[in-house]
This record gives C-alpha cells, sequence and structure tokens, in this order.
C-alpha cells in the first residue's frame, strides 16, 4: 500500500505492523513449542519418578499424543514458512 502522498515509498507504520506481526507470530511459536516440550518432559519424568504405575494409561496415551502433534505442528509451521519466504526471497 503506498502512503497518501501518492509517491512509491511504502508507508513506514504499515511496514512497522508488519514487522511486529511477524514478532508476535514467531514468539507464539516459540511459547507452543516451549510448553509443549516442558509439559511432555515434565509428564514422563513424573511418570517415572513419581508415578511409576499409572491407573488410566488411556488419557495419558492421548495427552502425550497431542503434546508430541504440537510440537510436530510447530516445527512444520516453522520449516514451511521458512521454506516460502526463502522462495519469496528468490523471485
Amino acid at each position: 500500500m503506498d502512503s497518501p502522498g501518492g509517491d512509491d515509498q511504502p508507508d513506514p507504520f504499515r511496514a512497522h505492523l508488519i514487522a511486529a506481526d511477524q514478532t508476535a507470530s514467531r514468539d507464539y511459536d516459540k511459547a507452543l513449542l516451549t510448553l509443549s516440550a516442558g509439559a511432555l518432559g515434565v509428564s514422563i519424568a513424573f511418570i517415572h519418578t513419581v508415578a511409576p504405575h499409572p491407573k488410566v494409561i488411556g488419557w495419558l496415551g492421548v495427552a502425550w499424543t497431542l503434546f508430541a502433534l504440537s510440537l510436530v505442528c510447530v516445527v512444520s509451521s516453522l520449516l514451511t514458512s521458512q521454506n516460502e519466504l526463502r522462495a519469496a526471497i528468490r523471485n
């Protein structure tokens, strides 16, 4: 989007908003990755040290599967984003 003056310079506020959106997205991905990996690690450590014989294995399996799935989704999102940005830079 051009600036209101009609010249071909991009609007600095719009550029700032785009950069802020990218930073927020990156921070969100990092937070999700950290929380999922941490929760998965803590729950595995808890099972091994505190409760080695849990009574409800099904829910534990579901939780671990969903944590692992969220990690895979975040990592694949990051890789896809990186590949698309590199493709856009080449073109």
